[in-house]
């Protein structure tokens, strides 16, 4: 995964099939054929074309970043993207599938800032390395995801035995840091 350049990330927002009527299992697993079906295809498509350099996802609604009007009370995929140097953002805008909306020139927090991440301690006190890390995270879900057969639904047991062993390697039992 690359480092962004954070001055060239488009970020759009990708509506999540969400009720709070349908079961958890029924939302996850919609959420997981979102991403297999529709996000990993369209990252495929744009490295493999060399319009972007990095990506990252997270799930947000109106309150936590989406750009959207008050009355949405919708869940989205906030998905953001580097764009290559030669890349027209206008252009590569326009081009995005009928299912990304919102779509943008990501805002650059000033100073640039990652969350509550303190920058201070990361190498060379760069931003842009935990932009990288983030990415490297979307990156690790959407090989987990691949990693399974795509006929066939992904076993929550298995995405929880991933992240246990992600905890594991972190020791993060001893530390008491609650796993999300």
């Amino acid at each position: 995964m690359n480092t962004p350049d954070l001055n060239s990330i488009i970020e759009t927002f990708i509506r999540i099939d969400y009720s709070e009527k349908a079961s958890a299992d029924a939302s996850w697993q919609n959420y997981i054929d979102l991403l297999r079906s529709r996000v990993a295809p369209l990252i495929r498509a744009l490295t493999a074309a060399g319009s972007i350099t990095w990506y990252s996802f997270l799930v947000h609604d109106r309150k936590s970043g989406v750009p959207t009007r008050k009355s949405d009370k919708g869940i989205y995929l906030h998905l953001r993207m580097s764009l290559a140097a030669s890349v027209d953002r206008d252009v590569f805008i326009r081009s995005l599938p009928e299912y990304c909306f919102m779509s943008r020139k990501m805002q650059v927090p000033d100073p640039p800032s990652l969350d509550t991440v303190d920058i201070s301690c990361l190498n060379g006190a760069n931003v842009e390395h935990g932009w990288r890390i983030l990415g490297e995270s979307s990156e690790w879900v959407l090989r987990l995801l691949d990693s399974h057969d795509p006929n066939k639904p992904v076993p929550q047991d298995n995405v929880e035995q991933f992240l246990h062993y992600l905890g594991n390697q972190l020791f993060v039992r001893v530390a008491q840091i609650p796993m999300p």
